[in-house]
């Protein structure tokens, strides 16, 4: 009974720090953002020690009631690897290890060959959840697996140290133990971290279209904008507006005009893909679109966009059994050194736009000439 409490009562409250961790790692003030890093490790530090106390404690003093068992010790191996794999910081794996031989220090262990193997096996465990974990946290098998070897390795470490230990029950009573921290643990890991990750997706991506928002298309323009300053690669803005968008609103309904959204967004993120260079499509709010393209020949950049607009005109609607299509107005524009930084070209791209609209619509603004 003891056993078991103690087992459920310590996964609980890893929970409860991993939430903490999590709530920190998506806090936006000031003050937090600052230093989230630091509170991180600050917090899975202490944690990790406080597992590291239990797991001496249990170890080292033993009554004939209780019995030797090891909680802490699953506990500690658990909790060192799920922070190396959630934090992914040098400073984390570096208090883990140490952790890890300081707990092989006090219960008595000696360098022996078989003491550093296992020591130095637990030790490469943790690297990989620190360094390579990121690329396999998915994959229950290489996750669970990991975790099982670890627990194999502690486990092997202890039995080494405090030699054989064979009364009846311990070992699968450790065993069940061990699964039921090590599974509970990183599905818990796992579902926060889907979880941060469809609340971030969703503030970087427009709800209806699917597209990058606005947001996001800031951030990647400061980044194209600075490799266009660093590696003269070339940096081109086509940005286009649904012609007499509010009249689809107006004749049939808000239902129809956000199909008609929805349409123009994923046209342009499917013409954007097949761009031989490097292009995004990006909803920039209401009816208009953007698509940001690096190192697009000067020469080619009428026929993208005199393509772009073919592609959408030639989509069609359908509202009350009737089949309608749309025009679109296209803005092309492309850094030039004058540029003090990307707002530049947006601004120019929008003028452009705003230009071919003034035109009558239905127009490519081609760095200030008007297509028909």
């Amino acid at each position: 009974m003891s056993f078991a409490f103690s087992t459920v009562t310590n996964l609980v409250v890893l929970f409860g720090i991993l939430s903490f961790i999590y709530w920190i790692w998506g806090n936006k003030t000031p003050l937090v953002a600052k230093y989230h890093d630091l509170l991180e490790i600050l917090l899975a530090a202490a944690y990790t020690g406080y597992a590291l106390v239990l797991a001496a404690l249990n170890s080292h003093f033993t009554t004939p009631l209780l019995g030797l068992h090891w909680t802490g010790l699953n506990l500690l191996v658990v909790a060192i690897f799920i922070f190396d794999l959630l934090l992914a910081n040098r400073w984390q794996f570096a208090i883990g290890v140490l952790e890890t031989l300081g707990y092989a220090w006090f219960m008595g262990g000696r360098p022996t060959p078989a003491v550093l193997a296992l020591l130095a096996g637990l030790i490469l465990v943790q690297a990989f959840a620190s360094f390579g974990g990121y690329r396999f946290w998915r994959n229950h098998a290489v996750m669970l697996g990991s975790l099982a070897l670890a627990g194999v390795l502690a486990m092997g470490l202890m039995w080494v140290i405090g030699g054989s230990l064979d009364f009846a029950g311990f070992w699968s009573r450790q065993i069940i133990a061990f699964v039921v921290i090590a599974v509970g643990a990183y599905e818990y890991f796992r579902m926060l971290l889907v979880s941060q990750l469809r609340v971030e997706s969703q503030i970087e991506l427009d709800e209806l279209t699917g597209l990058k928002n606005f947001r996001t298309f800031d951030h990647d323009m400061h980044t194209r904008y600075a490799g266009y300053r660093q590696n003269g690669t070339g940096l081109t803005l086509l940005e286009l507006d649904i012609d007499w968008f509010k009249r689809i609103n107006d004749t049939y309904d808000h239902l129809v005009g956000n199909a008609v959204l929805k349409g123009v967004g994923q046209a342009t993120a499917a013409f954007a893909q097949a761009l031989p260079q490097t292009a995004a499509a990006y909803r920039l709010g209401g009816e208009e679109f953007c698509i940001a393209v690096t190192a697009l020949p000067q020469d080619a950049a009428l026929g993208v966009a005199q393509a772009l607009k073919a592609k959408l005109d030639a989509l069609t609607f359908t509202a009350d059994g009737a089949a309608f299509s749309i025009t679109v107005s296209v803005g092309l524009a492309e850094a030039i050194p004058a540029d003090l930084n990307y707002l530049d070209v947006y601004k120019r791209v929008d003028h452009f736009l705003y230009e071919a609209k003034r035109a009558g619509r239905d127009r490519l603004n081609i760095g200030g000439r008007i297509v028909a």
